[in-house]
């Protein structure tokens, strides 16, 4: 059986890049799920958060966020073609 030695200081450093897209940013369950699950793992992940500029529970996370404008058609026939 081997035995293998790791680097731990290197393993350590690099943290995996995640990407995540949330709609809108809102005090939903999803929302706030999402930053429980970013809170608990801030150690472990580098983690990237593509929502609305809205204010919920991903306002205040010390994550990058990439923010992009989020619209929804009155008409509900039309919110699923545009």
């Amino acid at each position: 059986m081997r035995i293998q030695k790791y680097n731990l200081t290197r393993m350590e450093k690099e943290k995996k890049k995640v990407l995540f897209i949330q709609l809108r940013n809102d005090y939903t369950g999803s929302c706030r799920v999402l930053s429980h699950l970013l809170k608990k793992h801030e150690e472990e992940i580098e983690a990237f958060v593509v929502t609305s500029k809205g204010e919920g529970f991903l306002s205040n996370l010390e994550h990058t966020k990439i923010y992009y404008n989020f619209k929804t058609h009155s008409n509900k026939y039309l919110r699923f073609i545009l």
